[in-house]
């Protein structure tokens, strides 16, 4: 009762606790593969007769993942204390006093695996798909415009003071800021590799070689590099492929960033419990105390990034590029290192009083009864913090801001990381994807704070010099890495409880029920909104000073009753269980019959949540019944259980709505190329060219392309738009915040179960379960998907829809097309699934455990066992429909992928040594001994029915485990 679940129940978990009037202790040592091990202490010990004891637990392990060099480190200690304060013997009403307290803290360090291979960025480099025309006609989109004249391993002669020009698939095929080069996998110090240069760790990739048309070699210079053919509008419904070609690496055995990736969690827990017992234990209060700290600290670059190909002929700089061909991987600053803090208090109360009533003849009809009453409230403070690293002056020579015209919290701040991982794949054996071979993974590590990085880069403006001059044109100076803090969250929830059940047995035990009464209140605060907190501090703004470093002092909780949510929930539980009597039905093997019967409601704690019209959204309420029956058997060493059930759920978690989203993006880019210094007719003329539709008469200026995108948001959406954030040069938009925008949907799961355990003779036990479940989804985002399709009928019925939406980029998406990409295909996924029986859960689920021990022979004293876990196929893609690019899977056509069975073995021997004063067992474990699935598995299908995303399936391994008790 110590907390709010959800329909689906919940896990118990009981810690340690020491034991009065007992001495033992256990020392257990496992050792796995590639030098994993894992080592506990465990140890109790009676300080005072049956007064007080106390016991120590210590763990230290560390992982060596399959996946190299991916690793995890444990560290934990536990301390728990058990004294009887008074034993209060001589009075017959009161009983003992007992004070039980624990303290742990951990820290838990390393790097994590990463399940899911590299997308392929590379392919469509080397040629298009082989099957584009059935792409293109079961999509109805049109083929982009290079792929007319596409040419195999193109690259770029971006040459200094170019036109921005891309011969191939290359939808973001540059960075705007300062990158850090690492020349291959075994850099561990950065450089972009020039002979003549090697101290310089990057170019600036973007140059602006002139404003307007009058400006001697107008123009701009990006860096380029390969992308996939698949995703957006290019081929709507259709998803980028994973790279799952063992030659080229093998993400089983390969984490490809190396140990750039990590994450740190550290945690201390104090618990403290006060029990006093009356009238023979027949009775007792306890009053608890739960304090627990968490901390999260991780940085994961390249997560979900793409193998690419440079494909620049000329640096920005005008020097040849020494890395052209080759294959990277690259983070474009974006991944923050993350901090999040949670602090949890709670307080509680428990009192319970045992009424016996049953006795002999009427009275075995009036049972005896529990009663319990529970009070508490516990709080959950949040608080996030996002840094992130930049570049800074190391002197007043350079003036960085300047020079890429932002701030230190804008996108053109962020440093990207490229890491070279292979040879140039310009070599005429290299043909396709097939034929590369990656070097293996990083070895080196992001900058820190501090370092020193060598840079060459231009002014915003740069001065013309002519041809003659190119190698002149770019400054050299060096930077100093800092981290700065970019944003942050700060929430509270405090829950209020009270609790009252019944537990009754009647008939000599035969009967059994429990009735349960719980009141939840639940407060959420979020963070002081910005326009606040501009009062309390003039010298910020929207949370940020003048610099753009977010102001450590706002990640305060709001004052503000509209950031104040009240909910409350009252929910009932009620269960029954009935063992026939064997006299009353007769079974073969001394069986006897059980039957079961459970309702019970719930209330779930969710926070502030509204949909995007800025409405709150009521908290998920749920009800689950259940119902079965039971036979033991063989004088209980048999029993099997069989059980219906069916859970609804009202507002739980639904899918995305983000709105204003990607029209709030699109209106940013617009308003980037405003205050780059694009012109509104060479904006409107780039239109026209990428597009060829004019609607130049239809806007008389940028204005009035801002105007028109906001009309198409509903008027509640749209009356939150406050204008440009001047922070950022004007570029970024700012909107008044929407505290916990969320949608919901309702479910409902009926499934059926079967549970089997038994000893079936004094050697043998056995396990088994079999499980179906079947869900049904509806009433998704009612408001979130309605909005979502309005902006989409607005976009379609103005001329604004048919504008590319990003002039300072030169790309072609336009703004239907950006927003049916990324909003209205994924709400139309959502919407189809309503009313029908998910395929995407698997329905079936089977488990087998058993275990044998050897008590005579040779193998006395042994024990062999195993593991057998099945789950049912799955859906992993659909055919699709599509009209005016808007694409609509079809769920009674779907693609599945093979079931998985999965065994485990153990074998396991035990005996007494040191003159029996020590118990020791040895256990040898091979986890996925055997397994189905022993390639990459399918995660989702294309609508063409192939596979595209995999996963890594979970590998063999084997560890020896000793174990000592005393």
């Amino acid at each position: 009762m110590f907390g709010i679940g959800s329909p689906g129940g919940v896990i118990n978990n009981a810690i340690k606790s020491a034991s009065i009037g007992s001495d033992f202790g256990e020392l257990g040592i496992r050792l796995g593969e590639r030098g994993s091990y894992r080592t506990t202490i465990d140890y109790n010990k009676t300080l005072l007769e049956d007064r007080l004891a106390v016991r120590v637990s210590l763990l230290e392990g560390d992982t060596q993942f399959q996946q190299r060099p991916a690793y995890e480190e444990v560290s934990r200690r536990f301390v728990a204390l058990n004294a009887t304060l008074a034993k209060n013997e001589g009075v017959a009403w009161l009983g003992a006093i007992n004070l039980r307290a624990s303290v742990e803290d951990g820290l838990i360090m390393g790097t994590p695996p990463d399940n899911i291979p590299m997308l392929d960025g590379v392919s469509s480099w080397f040629g298009l798909p082989d099957n584009l025309d059935d792409i293109l006609e079961m999509t109805g989109a049109a083929p982009r415009p290079y792929v007319a004249n596409y040419q195999p391993k193109w690259t770029v002669q971006n040459h200094t003071g170019a036109v921005t020009s891309q011969p191939g698939p290359s939808t973001g095929g540059f960075w705007e800021q300062y990158p850090v080069v690492y020349n291959s996998v075994n850099a561990t110090e950065p450089g972009v590799g020039f002979p003549d240069a090697p101290e310089v760790d990057g170019v600036l990739a973007r140059v602006q070689w002139g404003l307007s048309d009058g400006d001697p070699g107008y123009g701009r210079s990006d860096n380029y590099y390969t992308w996939s053919y698949y995703g957006g509008a290019t081929t709507p419904g259709f998803q980028s492929p994973n790279i799952i070609n063992p030659n080229i690496y093998d993400n089983r055995r390969t984490l490809i960033a190396g140990n750039s990736q990590w994450v740190r969690q550290e945690f201390d827990v104090v618990n403290v419990r006060l029990e006093q017992a009356f009238l023979e234990n027949k009775a007792g209060i306890e009053i608890a105390y739960n304090a627990e700290n968490y901390s999260k600290n991780e940085h994961v670059p390249f997560y979900n990034r793409p193998l690419i190909a440079d494909v620049m002929e000329t640096l920005s700089n005008g020097k040849p590029n020494p890395n052209v061909g080759r294959p990277l991987i690259m983070d474009l600053g974006s991944d923050d290192r993350n901090v999040d803090h949670t602090a949890r208090r709670a307080y509680q109360a428990t009192a319970f009083y045992k009424l016996e009533l049953e006795g002999d003849g009427i009275k075995r009809f009036l049972g005896n009864h529990t009663f319990t009453g529970f009070v508490g409230s516990q709080e959950i403070d949040l608080t996030r913090r996002e840094f992130r690293n930049v570049l800074l002056d190391l002197s007043d020579e350079t003036n960085i801001e300047s020079d890429l015209k932002d701030k230190i919290d804008s996108w053109r701040r962020r440093n990207p990381i490229v890491v070279y991982v292979g040879p140039s794949m310009l070599d005429p054996s290299i043909q396709s994807l097939d034929d590369v071979k990656l070097d293996g993974y990083w070895k080196g590590a992001i900058p820190e704070p501090g370092d020193i990085l060598t840079q060459q880069y231009q002014t915003w403006v740069p001065t013309w010099k002519g041809d003659e001059f190119t190698d002149d044109l770019f400054l050299q100076a060096d930077y100093r890495v800092g981290e700065f803090l970019r944003e942050g969250a700060r929430s509270r929830r405090e829950i209020d409880s009270e609790v009252f059940s019944v537990q009754s047995d009647w008939l000599a035990g035969h009967v059994i029920s429990v009735l349960g009464w719980r009141t939840d209140e639940m407060t959420d605060t979020t963070r002081v909104r910005r326009e606040d907190y501009n009062l309390i501090n003039p010298q910020t703004n929207n949370y940020h000073f003048q610099d753009g470093v977010m102001d450590e002092g706002s990640l305060i909780l709001s004052q503000n009753p509209d950031d104040i949510s009240t909910q409350s929930g009252d929910t009932f539980t009620a269960s029954i269980v009935a063992h026939v009597p064997k006299e009353w039905l007769k079974l073969p093997y001394s069986s006897q019959l059980s039957l079961h019967y459970n309702e019970s409601e719930n209330f779930s704690a969710s926070g502030v949540r509204r949909n995007v019209l800025g409405e709150i959204i009521p908290s998920p309420t749920g009800t689950t019944e259940e119902y079965g029956f039971s036979v033991s058997a063989l004088e209980d060493r048999l029993s099997v259980k069989f059980n219906w059930f069916e859970t609804s759920n009202k507002y739980s978690d639904g899918p995305s709505t983000d709105t204003p989203g990607w029209i709030q993006h699109s209106m940013d880019r617009w308003r980037d190329a405003e205050t780059q210094g694009m012109s509104f007719a060479d904006a409107m003329a780039m239109n026209t060219q990428l597009t060829g539709i004019d609607v130049s008469d239809q806007f008389s200026g940028y204005q009035d392309v801002y105007d028109e995108a906001l009309s198409m948001l509903p008027l509640k959406i749209r009356n939150r738009f406050q204008g440009w954030n001047e922070n950022g040069a004007g570029k970024y938009g700012v909107w008044t915040p929407n505290p916990g925008q969320s949608s919901s949907q309702d479910f409902v799961s009926k499934g059926f179960e079967v549970d089997v355990a038994g000893q079936l003779t004094d050697n043998w036990t056995m396990a088994f379960n079999l499980a179906k479940q079947e869900t049904v989804i509806s009433n998704v985002a009612p408001v979130g998907a309605a909005a979502i399709l309005s902006i989409a009928d607005n976009l379609a019925a103005s001329p604004l829809g048919s504008m590319i939406d990003s002039p300072n980029l030169a790309e072609d998406m336009t703004w239907t097309e950006r927003w049916t990409s990324n909003r209205v295909n994924s709400i139309l996924a959502a919407l189809a699934s309503e009313g029908k029986v998910s395929p995407e859960q698997r329905k079936w689920r089977a488990n087998l455990v058993t275990n044998y021990s050897f008590s005579d022979g040779f193998l006395k004293d042994f024990q062999v066992g195993g593991a057998l876990r099945w789950q049912d196929r799955i859906a992993t893609g659909y055919r699709i429909a599509v009209e005016d690019g808007r694409v609509t899977p079809l769920l009674d056509q779907p693609f599945y992928g093979d079931d998985e069975l999965n065994g485990d073995v153990w074998v396991k021997y035990g005996k007494p040594i040191f003159k029996d004063r020590i118990d020791w067992h040895v256990q040898i474990n091979v986890r996925n001994f055997y397994r189905s699935n022993s390639d990459f598995i399918p995660m989702i299908t294309n609508p063409d029915g192939r596979d595209v995303v995999f996963r890594n399936p979970n590998p063999t391994e084997m560890f020896l485990t000793n174990t000592f008790r005393f």
